[in-house]
């Protein structure tokens, strides 16, 4: 009896499975890993229909030292799905390669590396989107590189190309974008952050240089600080990629070497619609971030992080820096986020007039000190004035009396308004703002 309750049991099971429908089936089997899903495929008909689909496969990460040298149904995969791929991602599990492969894996990964780009290329596989990060650059992998440029010739509708820590020398890297130029037309997003190493060579600026001006449809451009100040701030200059309008440039502490305020101005003379995002991360001063906010900057966004330790801190470093914000962008920044670990400058006043006159701010985030928690009560006031649906998130490290009736009396205050959200947590550093809508 108790048999044939299971039987029972599992066949209605099984009737329930048939019933779903193929795209509910498909959503369930976005969740597996690829392997599970070649394995499910071979269970029935209606699970085969429904792995067939084209979602499942549209976005494939390929990890090469696990999908491809220890996985062979991701081969499988690509053969019998290929038509369905429209964004590649290409990475390790690690940045560096274990001494312990060189004798023994890299011929292997070499070969089947070869073989995947040779399934996309043979059946004229064309991407959307191609990212490749965390790459190894070794002369093993030279073999790699071309097979891969060759899979890069036969594209003609790339709109992103993505090369963030890639890790390649510069030859290869120019290879690769020179092998894109079938998609100039296409090609909108570039992101060449940290792409090849010892970015102090000048090898093949030039090519460099005219690859990336003759995509022609480039809207949006991330680089490193380094190769944006030596050749992709003369590229602006020309004037030749119009449709250009945002570049984000990833400043490190490591080089600080300002751009004249003259380029600057040529620039913002040739492309009018042009936006800068400077992100400065893990920065030892304030005094040199300031250097390199130069006032004709089409400034857009302003990032900054700081070392956990100052080693050259300055007194009203950080007040200098809100002032220069203030005098310079108040009529383009749109996005400010500020993350000042250990800052000890009182500066309730120019964050209050920042705040003020900034009038396109639509994203405020502030990491640091506040002096007096009257101020929390006064910018809240400012930004729920503000048109649209505005959300308030405010950071306490210590909560006493005082800190406590003030924030109810932001709270009454901000409860009568349809369009405001606010959210009050317990921070471990000092007070803390932020403000976006």
């Amino acid at each position: 009896m108790a048999s044939q309750l299971i039987e029972t049991k599992s066949l209605v099971q099984l009737k329930t499975w048939d019933l779903l429908p193929t795209d509910v089936l498909a959503l369930i089997f976005s969740f597996l890993p690829r392997r599970d899903r070649l394995s499910c495929s071979m269970v029935c008909m209606l699970w085969k229909e429904a792995i067939n689909s084209p979602q499942l496969w549209k976005h494939m990460v390929i990890i090469i030292d696990k999908d491809l040298l220890s996985d062979p149904s991701t081969v499988l995969l690509t053969r019998d799905y290929h038509q369905f791929i429209k964004s590649l991602e290409l990475t390790w599990s690690r940045p560096y390669i274990p001494l312990r492969w060189l004798p023994t894996k890299l011929s292997e990964i070499v070969k089947r590396t070869t073989r995947f780009f040779n399934i996309l290329t043979e059946n004229f596989v064309q991407l959307r989107s191609l990212k490749m990060h965390w790459w190894n650059d070794l002369t093993r992998f030279k073999k790699i590189v071309y097979h891969m440029s060759l899979f890069l010739k036969i594209q003609a509708c790339l709109t992103d190309l993505c090369f963030f820590n890639a890790m390649l020398n510069k030859c290869d890297f120019v290879k690769f974008i020179a092998s894109c130029m079938n998609c100039k037309m296409t090609v909108t997003n570039l992101d060449i952050r940290n792409s090849f190493y010892n970015v102090d060579d000048e090898l093949d600026s030039v090519q460099l240089i005219d690859c990336i001006e003759h995509l022609n449809g480039l809207r949006q451009l991330k680089v490193d600080f380094p190769v944006f100040r030596r050749e992709i701030m003369h590229l602006l200059s020309s004037g030749r990629n119009t449709s250009l309008n945002m570049v984000e440039v990833h400043v490190f502490a490591s080089d600080m070497i300002p751009i004249r305020n003259s380029d600057w101005r040529d620039v913002s003379l040739k492309l009018s619609n042009l936006n800068v995002a400077l992100h400065f991360i893990g920065m030892l001063d304030l005094d040199s971030v300031v250097s390199l906010l130069q006032r004709s900057i089409p400034l857009h966004t302003f990032t900054v992080t700081t070392a956990r330790a100052w080693q050259n801190y300055t007194p009203n470093s950080c007040k200098e820096l809100f002032r220069v914000l203030t005098s310079n962008y108040k009529n383009s920044l749109e996005i400010i986020d500020c993350r000042l670990y250990e800052n000890v400058d009182t500066i309730d006043d120019i964050l209050f007039h920042l705040l003020i006159n900034c009038t396109k701010l639509k994203k405020f985030s502030y990491r640091g000190g506040i002096n007096t928690i009257e101020l929390l009560m006064h910018v809240c006031q400012i930004w729920s004035d503000w048109n649209g649906h505005v959300s308030i998130e405010i950071n306490i490290r210590r909560m006493n009396m005082r800190t406590h009736s003030v924030l109810l009396g932001i709270l009454e205050e901000m409860t009568s308004k349809e369009n405001v959200s606010i959210k009050i947590n317990i921070a471990r550093f000092r007070n803390e703002l932020y403000f976006y809508y």
